[in-house]
């Protein structure tokens, strides 16, 4: 049995006989017609992609700043403001005035952590990266109860040493997870921000050169009818043309509204709310060291340890403002000149909402008068009035360090409040913008090369009759 070979063509031949179509195809005005009809459902198509791309890039930003990072993080600083208060109370637990109300304050600290735990469990979209923590978090936390009703049982001060244990380990083990729970969100909420800032420019202008390419195919494709068939204009290019430049400035201004969005929710409210909520942590976790340096200088500790307690409790109010706030200092932060860093330096230099500046300067005013009311304390303390120190610093009544303390905590909530609002404003605003954007760019796509082959179709029919 014999076979005969057949012989195929080779890459030459074909690419010569592709060559020689398209020559004969463009050589006549219904090739040229046909091959324009082409090239503009080619670029509509290609255009498609591309605004696709850039609306990819900007809802990839809005979900994940507005849905998945910021939300984490913001509850990543509530719980450690919780658990840093829950601290503090169980200090002031120990104290023999004023034990009902900070027992009651600590139940409520515990229930809020556990609470937050529950739902960050539940909420995991970064693996490991937040499972980690969450974890340490939920093994530690069931032994620091365990020590902190301990350490009750035992009553003071035998119980001191087991209250020191407890705080060691909220230091050591419960807070240092809170805070890779909360950086773990915030390298994402980075890097999608930077995509965002980087990546949507860079589309667009990728998106207007191919728009612009995609009009001049448009406009030479209409001289060439007018050269030919003296049609001045013609309907269905015209009608695309329209329909191109429409989409090309909806998809250029919504994405440049959206990154502007996003910068006013991420640099302009979120910082500012990031700045306070670690604001409200340290200082948390200042008046724990203040209500335990009363605990061990009551009980006679060693004088190393209250000086160390002392200490901690003056490098957090420092993160907090680095620079002791007289008057003047005070009036020169109103007319916006800040002379201290920390994070009430980083609020007030990042005012931009209504309503936003007089909150922070309300946060510096109860701040410092907190600190006065630290110094009257330690004061007390040191002129062995013991017991008066203690209903001082623990006390509610106006001009009492708690009273104190908790004007200062509203005034930083309502800082919170004031940006919480604008970046749940911007975000808001960004899933709107991206509501219709993809339906809009299909139909564009659509409609460009629907029209264009409306309008080229009569006129190709015109030669082949």
């Amino acid at each position: 049995m014999t076979t005969s070979a057949v012989s195929l063509p080779s890459s030459a031949a074909r690419a010569a006989a592709i060559q020689q179509a398209g020559t004969e195809l463009l050589s006549t005005t219904p090739g040229r017609l046909k091959a324009a009809g082409g090239a503009i459902s080619f670029l509509a198509l290609f255009l498609w992609y591309l605004a696709h791309s850039a609306i990819g890039i900007a809802y990839t930003g809005v979900q994940t700043i507005g849905k998945d990072s910021v939300p984490s993080i913001v509850a990543a600083q509530q719980l450690e403001a919780s658990l840093a208060d829950m601290d503090a109370n169980a200090d002031n637990g120990f104290f023999s005035r004023g034990t009902k109300a900070a027992l009651a304050a600590y139940e409520t600290d515990r229930q809020k952590a556990c609470s937050m735990l529950v739902s960050a469990a539940k909420n995991i979209t970064y693996g490991d990266e937040e499972q980690t923590p969450i974890l340490a978090i939920q093994d530690s936390l069931q032994i620091y109860i365990g020590l902190v009703e301990r350490s009750r049982t035992l009553g003071y001060p035998k119980g001191l040493d087991t209250l020191r244990q407890a705080s060691d380990l909220m230091h050591s083990k419960l807070i240092p997870a809170a805070e890779a729970l909360d950086a773990a969100n915030f390298r994402h909420l980075n890097l999608a921000y930077g995509n965002v800032q980087s990546g949507l420019p860079a589309a667009r202008t990728i998106l207007l050169a191919v728009g612009f390419l995609t009009l001049l195919v448009l406009l030479a494709t209409q001289a060439f009818l007018f050269a030919r068939m003296k049609r001045i204009i013609n309907p269905g290019l015209a009608s695309a043309t329209v329909v191109l430049l429409i989409w090309l400035m909806a998809t250029f201004n919504t994405t440049a509204a959206i990154q502007h969005d996003l910068k006013v929710a991420k640099k302009d409210a979120f910082d500012s709310i990031d700045a306070m909520m670690r604001a409200r942590s340290v200082a948390y976790d200042a008046n724990g060291d203040e209500s335990l340096y009363l605990l061990e200088h009551g009980s006679k500790s060693s004088p190393d340890v209250v000086q160390k307690l002392e200490a901690s409790f003056r490098q957090k109010c420092a993160m907090i403002a680095d620079t002791p706030f007289t008057p003047d200092v005070i009036s020169q932060a109103q007319e916006g000149n800040v002379k201290f860093k920390g994070y009430l330096g980083d609020e007030l230099a990042n005012i931009t909402f209504d309503g936003e500046k007089q909150a922070a300067i309300n946060a510096v005013t109860t701040f410092a008068a907190y600190i006065q009311m630290d110094a009257h304390l330690r004061e007390l303390e040191n002129s062995d009035k013991h017991q008066e120190a203690v209903d001082f610093c623990t006390g509610t009544q106006e001009g009492q360090s708690n009273w104190g303390f908790a004007q200062f905590d509203a005034a930083i909530g309502k800082v919170i409040d004031i940006n919480q609002a604008a970046f749940d404003n911007q975000i808001t605003r960004g899933f709107r913008a991206l509501s219709w954007l993809p339906t809009g760019a299909i139909i564009a796509t659509l409609l460009i090369a629907l029209l264009s082959w409306v309008g080229l179709t009569p006129r190709i029919r015109e030669y082949a009759g």
